[in-house]
């Protein structure tokens, strides 16, 4: 079970991440090892600096892998986790890596540098050049007409690490994401890892909301597209978007998996024999928590309260596959941690922190993504 003392739970959480105790361990050949970067340099930030040599090594070999298998592209998540390492003043590993678009090189020790270069030279910092590998991102057709649910999430996470750092035209990724956001269609087939545009799509309207509004979108501003029975992001502005995401809490009080489909069976993911949509997973509820508290609205911290218990109430949960609140997966080494990481980002700050801890992190993973 966890420690009855909130700032004791993460301690003892994080470093199963980091080192792989219970299964786990921060591996940057899972999919979203960007995500678990992340949620560990939360958790330092915390406080538990026992893990900075665990975060050196997953940032280093996520650089280093990126120029071998990602032909010098940092995956939204990867550059985010890097970004935020850079900002813990935690160095890249001593040894020789490949600054994309550089070649190998020993001057990279500064996570920032590394990032930032990929941003200001690789990409380019023009409104073209921007648009460029942000439709890439976002659509297998190049273009943020047809966006899925899994580029968003990439998209979403390229907008976090370029406010982090204020790259240079880094609004233009903002704009670009709402473009993108307002222009998912929940009725297709989605073309990565969903299923279908509506499953995935309430994870994805949190982790796009919370990047939007970490960078800045809100007043006038409104997302792209029109607002239809096939769009209903469409030309929103931020505080309806907030409403779409409060209106899919259910019951239960955690969030629906899909936007518009909050009834059956989850399909394509074999073991979640009772799974169904109006109980999302463990990354729609991270998700939905950075996202309600970017609004930084007091009128809102009921609701997030009542969500980080819900949070909470995941842990000492084993051995079923599921658990009451939030489903969860049993998890095995290949399964690494990446949506652990998600709910460590999630964690608030140390004096109200949530109860998340060492026996709950085998509950913090679902199916496996696609990349």
């Amino acid at each position: 079970m966890a420690s009855a003392d909130p700032t004791s739970a993460v301690v003892e959480a994080a470093p199963v991440l980091a080192n792989g105790g219970a299964g786990f361990k921060a591996l940057y050949t899972d999919s979203q090892s960007g995500a678990e970067l992340a949620g560990l340099n939360h958790a330092y930030a915390l406080g538990v600096t026992s893990i900075s040599s665990d975060i050196a090594t997953l940032g280093s070999d996520i650089v280093n892998d990126t120029h071998t298998n990602f032909s010098d592209k940092f995956q939204g998540d990867q550059a985010y986790g890097l970004a935020f390492m850079g900002q813990n003043g935690i160095a890249l590993n001593a040894g020789t890596y490949y600054a994309p678009g550089a070649g190998p090189t020993t001057a990279y020790t500064d996570a920032t540098a590394v990032v930032t270069y990929y941003y200001n030279t690789v990409v380019g910092t023009t409104t073209g050049a921007i648009d460029t590998t942000a439709a890439n991102v976002v659509s297998p057709t190049d273009s943020f007409t047809n966006p899925d649910t899994y580029g968003l999430h990439f998209l979403s996470y390229h907008v976090l690490a370029t406010n982090l750092l204020q790259t240079t035209n880094s609004t233009q990724w903002r704009d670009d994401l709402a473009l993108a956001l307002g222009n998912l269609n929940t009725t297709t087939a989605d073309t990565l890892s969903e299923g279908n545009g509506d499953y995935g799509a309430v994870e994805t309207l949190a982790l796009s909301l919370y990047a939007l509004k970490t960078a800045g979108f809100g007043g006038a501003s409104v997302t792209g597209g029109v607002f239809d029975a096939n769009h209903i992001l469409g030309a929103r502005t931020d505080v309806q978007l907030k409403a779409q995401l409060l209106a899919e809490l259910d019951p239960n009080g955690t969030f629906y998996a899909g936007l518009t489909d909050h009834t059956g069976v989850a399909p394509g993911d074999p073991g979640y024999g009772g799974s169904v949509y109006n109980q999302g997973y463990i990354e729609d509820l991270s998700y939905g928590i950075l996202a309600l508290e970017a609004f930084n609205d007091p009128l809102d911290l009921p609701t997030i309260d009542a969500l980080k218990a819900k949070l909470a109430e995941a842990v000492g949960q084993t051995g079923t596959g599921q658990v009451p609140v939030v489903y969860g997966e049993e998890t095995t080494a290949a399964a690494g941690g990446q949506f652990a990481g998600a709910a460590l980002q999630a964690l608030p700050e140390p004096a109200t922190l949530s109860l998340l801890g060492l026996s709950g992190m085998a509950l913090l993973a679902r199916r496996r993504r696609n990349a």
